[in-house]
C-alpha cells in the first residue's frame, strides 16, 4: 500500500485519545472559533467512532488468523471403573492424553493471514476517510453559519442605510420638499430591509442549531470574528495571481499527494489487493494440505504411549477449484478497474477544486474591489440626495449596487473557504498548512 502507515497509525491513535480523554472546555465569551468546531465534531461523530472500532475488530481478526499457523494442543483425560469392585487396578481404568497438531503445508492458510493484514490497513483507510468526511462537514457547517452571520450584518447595513434615507426624506417631507408619495416610497424601501434582516436572521438561527449539533454544545451559540482573515485574503490573492504552468504544477502536485493519502484511493488500492490475494487463495486448493500431529497418553498403571501421523490432503474436484479462480480473477479485474477509475476521479476532483478555488478568489476579489466603488458612490449620491440633485430611485438604484456587490463578496469569500477545504481532503492532508505550501 503507498503512503505512510506509520502517519495513518499515529493518527489514528491521536484520535483514540481525543475520543477517550475528552475536551478542555471552550471559553464562551470567545465565541466558537474554526478548530474547536473540528475538534468537537471529530469527538462527537459517531460514524468515525464505528469506523475506529471498525480498525479494533479488523485487527483482532488478523492476529486470530495468526494464531492458526500455530500449533494446536489439546487435553483429554478418562476415567472408569467397573462394579461390583474386584479391586482397584482391575476395575479403574483412567488415562491422560496430549495431542499437538500442526500444518506443516497450507497456501491457503498464509494467504488467508495475509488478506487480514491487508484488510486491517484497510480497516485503517476507512476510518481516515470518515476522518475527512467529518472534517469536511465540520467546515461546510461553520463555513455556512459565518456566512450566514455576515448576511445578517450585511443585512443590518443595508436596514441603516434605508432609514438613514427615510430620515432624511421625513425631513424633506416636513419641509415640502417631496410628496408623500415619495415618503411612502422609502417606508416601503426600510419594510423591505426589515423582512430581510428577519430573514437573515432566521437562516442564521438555523445555522446556528445545525453547528451545535453536530459540535455537542447548547445554544445560545455565538461565533468568534473570523481567525485569520487577512491571511485569507492573501492565499486568495496568491490564487488569483497563479498563471497557466503554475495552475497545471500546482494540480501535479496535489494529485501527487493524493496518490500517496487520498484514503479513497487507499481503500481501492487495498480493495484491489485483497481482490489479487483472494486469487492466489482459490489456486492454492490446487496444492495439497500437510499437517503432523503428536497424541500421547499416560495410563493408570503408570504407561506411557504416543503416535506421530503426518496427513495429506489434496482435492481431486479440480473442476471447481478452476471455476473458483476465475471467478475470483474476475473480481480482481474488476477491483483494478475500480482502483483506475478512482484515481481518474479523483485527479478530476483536485483539478475541478483548484479551478473552483481560483475562480471564487478572483471573484471575491473583484467583488471586493466593486464594493469599494459601489460605497464611495452611495454616498455621493446620499449628499446629491440631501441636495435634491438625486432622485430616490437614483438612491435605491446606488444602495442596491452597494447591496448587491457585498452579497457577492460574502458568497465569493466563504466559497473559496470551502474550495480550500475539498483540496485539503481530496489531498489526503491532516492540516491545512501542508495545501498552502504547495501553493506558489
Amino acid at each position: 500500500m503507498k503512503g505512510n502507515p506509520v502517519r495513518r497509525n499515529a493518527l489514528l491513535a491521536a484520535l483514540l485519545a481525543l475520543l477517550v480523554g475528552g475536551l478542555s472546555p471552550l471559553a464562551a465569551d470567545d465565541g466558537l472559533t474554526l478548530a474547536p468546531t473540528r475538534t468537537l465534531a471529530l469527538a462527537q461523530s459517531r460514524t468515525l467512532q464505528i469506523a475506529l472500532a471498525a480498525v479494533d475488530t479488523a485487527t483482532i481478526d488478523e492476529r486470530l488468523q495468526g494464531f492458526k499457523l500455530l500449533p494446536s494442543i489439546s487435553t483429554t483425560a478418562s476415567a472408569k471403573a467397573g462394579v461390583p469392585w474386584t479391586s482397584l487396578q482391575d476395575s479403574l481404568n483412567a488415562s491422560l492424553g496430549v495431542s499437538v497438531t500442526q500444518v506443516l503445508f497450507d497456501g491457503g492458510a498464509s494467504v488467508l493471514s495475509a488478506i487480514d493484514s491487508i484488510a486491517t490497513s484497510a480497516a485503517r483507510a476507512q476510518a481516515r476517510s470518515q476522518y475527512f468526511a467529518v472534517l469536511d462537514t465540520a467546515d461546510a457547517t461553520y463555513y455556512a453559519a459565518a456566512k450566514a452571520s455576515a448576511a445578517v450584518e450585511a443585512a443590518q447595513s443595508d436596514l441603516d442605510s434605508a432609514l438613514a434615507s427615510q430620515a432624511v426624506a421625513q425631513a424633506k417631507l416636513d419641509a415640502h420638499m417631496i410628496s408623500a408619495v415619495a415618503f411612502l416610497e422609502q417606508q416601503a424601501t426600510v419594510v423591505s430591509k426589515q423582512a430581510a434582516l428577519v430573514g437573515a436572521q432566521g437562516a442564521l438561527s438555523v445555522a446556528l442549531r445545525t453547528l451545535a449539533s453536530l459540535t455537542g454544545l447548547s445554544l445560545p451559540l455565538t461565533l468568534a470574528p473570523m481567525e485569520g482573515a487577512t491571511s485569507a485574503d492573501a492565499v486568495m490573492q496568491r490564487f488569483t495571481a497563479l498563471s497557466d504552468a503554475q495552475v497545471d504544477s500546482l494540480v501535479a502536485k496535489i494529485a501527487e499527494a493524493a496518490a500517496k493519502s487520498n484514503p479513497s484511493i487507499a481503500e481501492a488500492q487495498l480493495a484491489s489487493q485483497i481482490a489479487q490475494k483472494t486469487v492466489d487463495y482459490a489456486r492454492a486448493a490446487y496444492l495439497p494440505s500437510v499437517s503432523a500431529s503428536l497424541n500421547g497418553g499416560l495410563g493408570v498403571s503408570g504407561g506411557l504411549s504416543g503416535t506421530l501421523a503426518i496427513t495429506a490432503s489434496l482435492p481431486l474436484d479440480l473442476w471447481n477449484t478452476q471455476a473458483t479462480v476465475e471467478s475470483r480473477q474476475i473480481a480482481a479485474r474488476q477491483a483494478a478497474l475500480k482502483l483506475a477509475e478512482t484515481q481518474r476521479t479523483a485527479t478530476i476532483s483536485i483539478q475541478q477544486a483548484v479551478y473552483d478555488s481560483i475562480s471564487s478568489a478572483r471573484s471575491a476579489s473583484s467583488s471586493q474591489a466593486a464594493l469599494d466603488y459601489a460605497e464611495r458612490f452611495y454616498q455621493g449620491v446620499q449628499e446629491q440626495y440631501r441636495l435634491s440633485t438625486a432622485s430616490s430611485a437614483d438612491l435605491a438604484d446606488a444602495a442596491l449596487l452597494v447591496s448587491t456587490n457585498r452579497a457577492t463578496r460574502i458568497s465569493s469569500y466563504y466559497q473559496f473557504l470551502g474550495n480550500l477545504s475539498t483540496l485539503r481532503s481530496l489531498a489526503g492532508f491532516e492540516s491545512d498548512e501542508l495545501l498552502l505550501a504547495l501553493v506558489p
